[in-house]
């Protein structure tokens, strides 16, 4: 894997629209629509997609949907275990014309995480983006600056290590990191000035402000996204219901059917 994606703006973690136990697909483009004028890509299947409980098939029917709604990057989620089945998925992401994939970082010595994504920059030829979150988070920066050198384009940051993160961005205004840095928590955003980009849940509900907060960041635009994230219940473990229950009530899409 070599990386020639370069990130730099707002990537939309997508909802998976269903209707009557089935992937809707229509309420995906509508959805895309909303905020196609606001976002530089779209991440299907990520955990504000369900994504480690879609069925195969449903991974690649929204997988395939979304890349076929735009023209702009297609990241797609992959949320498995095993190296197996995250090179399986990888290459069908690849087939469908995905510009790169997200995967979890799984726990284990920094040592394991390096050799786990070695393996894996090894045998996926699409640009790997890795998924850090408050479960399984990368623990030091020489970690960070080892996958770094395997050429991971970039990390979202979900978590909740507001210092780690600004080190991560300290570093890389040093230019001592080339992949891309990106918060992935709406309650971090102006904390997180001097980063990538953002790539939040919210952008499904608020594209435009998203965007306002990204390009001009301010107190008095982080006080209007903390009030939604607190609004919308964007902070708790089930948080996609709450943007699906949302998104249903603005006729965004047909249901708020869980996956």
């Amino acid at each position: 894997m070599v990386n020639k994606l370069t990130l730099r703006g707002l990537y939309a973690p997508l909802i998976t629209p269903m209707h009557q136990g089935s992937f809707d697909s229509a309420s995906m483009k509508k959805l895309m629509m909303s905020m196609e004028d606001s976002v530089q890509g779209y991440v299907p299947c990520l955990s504000s997609g369900e994504g480690a409980v879609l069925s195969p098939a449903q991974w690649e029917d929204a997988v395939s949907c979304t890349v076929e709604s735009t023209k702009k990057p297609v990241i797609a989620g992959i949320l498995k275990d095993s190296a197996e089945e995250i090179i399986a998925f990888a290459r069908k992401a690849s087939k469908f014309g995905c510009a790169a994939v997200i995967l979890a970082i799984l726990k284990g010595s920094d040592e394991e995480i390096v050799n786990h994504f070695q393996r894996l920059s090894e045998e996926i030829e699409l640009p790997i983006v890795l998924y850090n979150t408050e479960h399984s988070p990368l623990k030091s920066m020489s970690c960070v600056q080892e996958l770094d050198q395997l050429g991971i384009a970039g990390i979202k940051d979900s978590s909740q290590n507001i210092e780690f993160f600004r080190e991560l961005i300290d570093l890389k205004s040093k230019g001592k990191l080339c992949l891309a840095l990106l918060q992935g928590m709406e309650d971090q955003l102006y904390e997180s000035v001097g980063c990538d980009g953002f790539l939040i849940s919210l952008l499904n509900l608020e594209p435009e402000l998203c965007a306002q907060m990204f390009q001009s960041p301010s107190k008095e635009l982080n006080t209007k996204i903390l009030k939604l994230f607190s609004e919308y219940d964007l902070g708790i473990e089930d948080w996609y219901v709450s943007l699906k229950a949302l998104l249903h009530a603005r006729g965004v899409i047909r249901s708020a059917e869980r996956v």
